[in-house]
């Protein structure tokens, strides 16, 4: 009576431990674990007496108890569920059959075949469930049977966890006839088959996700080409309504040239000219948006960091705004060695979106970003052709969120986070501030990681800014000449 209930506990116990691995199932508390030895302990009870009446009613019956408790317990979908159950006891029973083989064999040897058999069996039931961890430890196969999901997959294991449980039927009904070792030689066997079965199917899985993995990828890149040959389409267009308009407009504007150097009058010359130069401005501007919208920036071979300096290309391309990016050196050795790459994220975010705002208020509109890994020191240096840096953004960097821009963009938060950032790492702000007027770049931001955790303002400012610019302590100026 209580050898097999202790046979059926283990089983039920071990099916049900399988189900989670082979699907994946991650965080399972202990509480969990509890309960489901408590229903293993129930269904074992119930088990041992139906079994009294029903000739081979213990593995339907398991599985259809499992399925309605076990569906229930982890939310899996049923079809899923049903398979995982079906394979998860055949892998149960191997284990005991295993097991029960390694006991008996070293038992005979020891001498200890004659001892109680209730604690041979439950010694069976502990190495069953030491020998049921040992496929899910290996590195392929940790992760259980992804592709139970899809039947393509799962009709030859579920044929051969059927006829393993087929065979159990008949182990359980006797051990004293040729059907017994048939049937365990059968198991043995099957085991070989079920694990190089589980193995390929999982190579089979790897495939099919890469093949539709790359259709995906080829579908967006056919996609985003046929995008490119609208816009082209357009540019064409575009191009081809001003050369059509020029076809017509420079011979007129020859014969104006001409009638102006033959009767060369004022008024004349100052007409031609005024509209020579909206000829020559709509061109070119309409040259500059067609090669801002066909950049393409070099890549960091960091996916996120590239996101980001293309989201800043076409945000900058929207305001006009000449948007360029250089790196020297291998940025991901920086990421993993000096900074994290979600903290070198929100710098670069927080400082080119401040460049951005205020590069959208001066005439010139010039954006550049480099990064260099080369120099022991990884370094960020933003250039732009924005407004200077305001006093009252200089007094309260890192003490409270102050901006200029607050009607548009600004909150002040970037540069409070870039202060924190900052002091994390200890890496040192620099602002250049350039002195000359026709200048491509009106100040330069940097960023050095170089553990010093400097403040240091390079720029040629009034005396009465200089003078409150010296009561913040930490704040270095240099002035230029």
């Amino acid at each position: 009576m209580y050898k097999l209930m202790i046979k059926y506990f283990f089983i039920i116990f071990c099916s049900i431990y399988v189900y989670n691995k082979i699907l994946n199932i991650k965080n399972i508390k202990i509480s969990k674990y509890i309960l489901y030895g408590f229903f293993s302990c129930l269904l074992s009870i119930l088990t041992y007496i139906l079994a009294q009446y029903v000739e081979y009613i213990e593995f339907p019956l398991w599985i259809f108890c499992n399925f309605f408790f076990i569906t229930l317990c982890t939310g899996t979908a049923f079809e899923v569920s049903l398979t995982a159950i079906i394979i998860s006891f055949c892998f149960s029973y191997i284990s005991i059959v295993i097991s029960a083989i390694l006991v008996s064999f070293f038992s005979e040897i020891l001498g200890y075949a004659n001892h109680s058999f209730i604690l041979l069996i439950l010694i069976t039931g502990i190495l069953q469930i030491f020998l049921i961890r040992i496929p899910f430890h290996l590195r392929r196969l940790k992760n259980g049977m992804p592709f139970l999901s899809n039947p393509i997959f799962t009709n030859i294991g579920i044929f051969l966890s059927m006829l393993v449980l087929f065979a159990a039927m008949l182990l359980n009904n006797g051990n004293e006839n040729p059907v017994y070792v048939f049937a365990v030689i059968f198991i043995l066997i099957s085991m070989l088959f079920l694990i190089i079965w589980w193995k390929s199917q999982l190579t089979k899985t790897y495939i099919y996700k890469l093949k539709n993995k790359e259709i995906e990828n080829l579908s967006l890149e056919l996609e985003n080409k046929n995008k490119r040959i609208s816009e082209m389409e357009i540019e064409i267009s575009s191009l081809s309504k001003i050369i059509h308009k020029d076809n017509k407009l420079i011979p007129a504007m020859e014969l104006a040239v001409k009638n102006f150097m033959n009767n060369p009058e004022k008024s004349n010359g100052r007409n031609l000219i005024a509209e020579l130069e909206k000829l020559s401005y709509e061109r070119k501007g309409i040259l500059h948006s067609l090669e801002l919208s066909n950049k393409k920036l070099i890549s960091t071979n960091v996916l996120s960091i590239d996101s980001l300096m293309n989201y800043f290309l076409n945000k900058t391309y929207e305001h006009e705004i000449d948007f360029n990016f250089n790196i020297r050196g291998n940025l991901s050795d920086m990421i993993s060695n000096i900074v994290s790459e979600s903290d070198l994220n929100t710098l670069l975010a927080d400082i080119i979106e401040n460049a951005l705002i205020s590069t959208k208020y001066n005439n010139a509109h010039h954006i550049l970003a480099i990064f260099d890994a080369e120099n022991p020191n990884f370094s960020i240096d933003i250039f732009d052709s924005g407004e200077k840096f305001d006093l009252n953004v200089l007094l309260n960097f890192g003490i409270k969120k102050i901006t200029t821009h607050g009607d548009d963009e600004g909150s002040g938060i970037g540069l409070m986070t870039t202060y924190e950032i900052l002091s994390k790492y200890k890496a040192s702000f620099l602002i250049e501030e350039f002195d000359t007027v026709n200048s491509y770049y009106t100040k330069k931001v940097s960023i050095v990681f170089d553990s010093r955790n400097l403040f240091i303002l390079k720029s040629k400012r009034t005396p009465e800014e200089i003078y409150l610019l010296s009561k913040r302590s930490d704040l270095i100026y240099r002035p230029i000449q």
